[in-house]
């Protein structure tokens, strides 16, 4: 009888235990004692890595997200890369210093990065004169104007959610102690005043495609890819994440929720899931 497991990057982690609880099943262990059977599924939440207990080639088992697809997307360079070769829309790059004084030359911001797998900013330098431009990087992206940031979420080829980055309001700002001077339109984070919404949010075909073939590039099943959209329309995949961060009874989860029930074949009934919850939410632009 097949299973549904799921392998979390952390067995801490927020968004596997919702999903976990959701489903009623276990978080396995890198190097625990599961034995995948045949015909199980098993979900691998943002783990990369050799993981042993998938190393098992006599086994006929799914595995969503190959840990090897999830080295590449949490590598920055892997992603631009093979955003590169496949010809996905991306952030200009260079991979060593001597060339990334052509984005000065010309001009350009330029992003320098000490951390490959960096997150919510960490790891940034940013230079704006060859003499800003550090030692220490093995990669150095061309500033893009981002006047619009989404999130796309993409699973089994379908986009399930869809999300926009709105500088806080002064009193959230309050609220999560955020000063004025902390506030920055380079780098978009919880920290520097932004946050994801669904206000005032439309539906673009062109981000929607450009996730999803952002997701087919890193040979990812399912992941939230950040995209940056010009004024002038033009749009850049910035990264892919293999772990988005949800909490339960919270639309994200919902609609995760409802994917998976769906490719795992299972009924999904968002009265239930609310009931469940104790919470009101809407499929919004996904609705059918």
């Amino acid at each position: 009888m097949s299973r549904f497991r799921i392998l979390p990057y952390k067995m801490n982690s927020i968004s596997a235990k919702s999903l976990a609880k959701f489903f009623n099943v276990l978080k396995i262990y890198h190097n625990g004692d599961f034995i995948p059977r045949d015909g199980d599924i098993i979900l691998n939440w943002g783990s990369g890595g050799y993981i042993p207990i998938l190393n098992r080639n006599d086994r006929n088992y799914t595995v969503l997200n190959k840990p090897e697809a999830i080295d590449n997307a949490s590598n920055k360079i892997s992603t631009l890369r093979l955003l590169k070769q496949n010809e996905v829309s991306h952030v200009e790059f260079k991979l060593n210093k001597e060339d990334a004084k052509e984005f000065i030359n010309k001009g350009h911001k330029v992003y320098c990065r000490t951390r490959i797998a960096g997150k919510a900013g960490a790891g940034i330098i940013i230079a704006n004169t060859k003499d800003e431009l550090p030692d220490n990087c093995r990669l150095f992206t061309k500033k893009f104007p981002n006047d619009e940031e989404y999130r796309i979420h993409v699973f089994n080829n379908e986009i399930i959610d869809r999300v926009h980055k709105k500088k806080m309001s002064k009193e959230r700002m309050q609220e999560l102690n955020i000063k004025e001077e902390d506030l920055s339109t380079d780098i978009k984070n919880l920290k520097k005043g932004w946050s994801f919404t669904r206000e005032d949010l439309e539906i673009d075909e062109n981000l929607d495609n450009l996730a999803k073939n952002a997701i087919k590039a890193l040979g990812l099943d399912f992941g939230a890819v950040d995209i940056a959209k010009s004024k002038d329309g033009d749009a850049v995949v910035l990264e892919v994440n293999t772990a988005a961060g949800m909490k339960k009874g919270t639309t994200t989860h919902l609609r995760y929720c409802n994917a998976i029930s769906k490719y795992l074949g299972k009924d999904f009934s968002k009265e239930e899931y609310e009931e469940r919850y104790n919470c009101k939410l809407n499929f919004g632009l996904l609705d059918k």
